[in-house]
């Protein structure tokens, strides 16, 4: 008898664990619809990066959710928020139940470096200079 309410306890467990993995997930529909920057695999919304970069130039108050896809379709999303000349990146795995490695750190400069020819890499710092990667845009008309 007791095998049974252990077998029933682990089925339990796995249906709510599929449960709570398929109303939990971030797909790139969703992400589109409330208007991320998606970076990988396709670049979607690049005007809302372009105005973003604007604005960070301007020294304007600011903000951008930026969600890259793993090619196995796990999204990374990066929130960064500019307000009075501080970044602010707040990192996570939303697909993720068990380990979301939400991080939360800020910045004072936000640039590029161009790679491959028509590539640049976004990257911003600490205080300290340590670079922190934020996303690579393929072929943009950003302003730098």
């Amino acid at each position: 008898m007791k095998k049974i309410y252990y077998y029933i306890g682990i089925l339990i467990i796995i249906i709510l664990f599929v449960t709570l993995k398929l109303t939990n997930t971030y797909s790139i529909e969703k992400a589109t619809d409330h208007g991320d920057f998606i970076t990988y695999p396709n670049q979607i919304n690049i005007e809302s990066f372009n105005e973003f970069i604007t604005k960070v130039n301007n020294h304007s108050n600011t903000k951008i959710r930026i969600t890259e896809y793993s090619k196995e379709g796990e999204p990374k999303i990066n929130d960064i928020t500019y307000e009075n000349n501080i970044i602010t990146l707040h990192s996570y795995y939303p697909n993720n139940l068990i380990n979301k490695k939400k991080k939360t750190e800020e910045y004072t400069e936000l640039y590029f470096e161009t790679i491959a020819g028509n590539k640049d890499m976004y990257l911003i710092n600490t205080n300290t200079g340590a670079k922190t990667y934020i996303c690579q845009i393929r072929n943009t008309n950003a302003e730098r």
